[in-house]
């Protein structure tokens, strides 16, 4: 979070202006899971360098998959690891451990 702006929004206005829940990456099954992302596609917020930011969560103990928009997306949080480091890649879908969270960003 320190590193990265987009998560320390400081108005209301500018969290409602870059955030956004996408119901449609839902796992089809799962009714609990959440999908949700940070938006800063004018780059309106100093020294961010991540424009669109993906938060996936999974509370359900089964794996689930969710759906990625178009584009390479790059994993910097799964339920073993957290940083700002990639981790990994992925692109079309993505699949989320039960009961953790996944981080991605373009």
């Amino acid at each position: 979070r320190k590193t990265h702006p987009t998560f320390r929004r400081t108005t209301a206005a500018s969290v409602r202006e870059g955030l956004e829940y996408h119901d449609a990456l839902l796992p089809e099954a799962a009714e609990t899971c959440f999908a949700w992302g940070l938006h800063d596609p004018e780059e309106k917020i100093e020294g961010e360098t991540w424009r669109n930011v993906l938060v996936f969560l999974n509370p359900t103990p089964e794996e689930q998959k969710f759906i990625l928009p178009k584009g390479e997306w790059t994993i910097v949080v799964n339920g073993k690891q957290a940083g700002i480091e990639p981790l990994a890649t992925a692109a079309g879908s993505v699949s989320v451990s039960g009961i953790s969270a996944i981080v991605l960003h373009q």
